[in-house]
């Protein structure tokens, strides 16, 4: 399957989120607000700052999930996304 993003969106897989080391647990409300990473798997062709593989952090509270297969992505605008992330 291909996704191609329209306008100004591009689809991400969020990356698992690493157990809190101090045991703490955050109410879902928090969490929503918590930016998330995750790895761009599609981009619109007129996006010149991200592309497919980069790796990047986005704000979560605004995002449309979707579910494709055992995979569930995000759709998320540009706007949203707070930086590129390199390893």
């Amino acid at each position: 399957m291909e996704l191609k993003p329209l306008n100004n969106y591009v689809v991400v897989k969020p990356i698992p989120k690493e157990e809190n080391k101090a045991g703490i647990i955050l109410p879902d409300a928090v969490e929503k607000e918590l930016p998330e990473k995750g790895e761009i798997i599609a981009v619109n062709p007129d996006c010149k700052q991200m592309k497919i593989g980069d790796t990047v952090i986005f704000k979560k509270y605004n995002v449309e999930s979707i579910q494709i297969d055992e995979d569930e992505l995000f759709i998320v605008s540009e706007p949203d996304i707070i930086s590129i992330y390199k390893l």
